[in-house]
């Protein structure tokens, strides 16, 4: 089993390169919280492997993004008044109805928790929730 602070530097790398916010996978990671091969909850393609799933939902995320209507950004200030952008309530919850249908209500606020928690742990140097 490999170990959060190995798959946050996975998740970072995959998610930049796709142009996504790492906390937002990370968090969906954090939900999913799958077994080998399930680790994100691609269930839509054949990702038998960590990275398989990683790059399956960041590209699926990615899809999302383009597809949505309107500002999927919120600003939001982290515990050390610094303030970031992360995708807001609204395209959480947009996304929460088409990536986890019929269990979205709980999928969506379980999401906003952890993406919450990541963001904070790292502006408080928490490396024990992030790292």
């Amino acid at each position: 089993m490999m170990k959060w602070r190995d798959e946050w530097e996975l998740i970072q790398r995959e998610a930049l390169r796709h142009g996504l916010l790492p906390h937002f996978i990370a968090a969906i990671r954090k939900v999913e919280h799958g077994m080998p091969g399930q680790e994100f909850g691609v269930v839509s393609v054949a990702a038998p492997t960590y990275e398989d799933q990683l790059r399956a939902c960041c590209a699926n995320v990615k899809h999302h993004l383009l597809q949505f209507r309107g500002n999927p950004f919120f600003a939001y200030t982290a515990p050390n008044a610094d303030t970031v952008l992360i995708y807001g309530p609204a395209w959480i919850d947009w996304f929460a109805g088409i990536w986890a249908a019929g269990r979205e209500r709980n999928w969506s606020n379980n999401l906003k928790y952890h993406l919450i928690h990541l963001i904070d742990a790292e502006h408080q140097d928490c490396a024990s929730y992030v790292a």
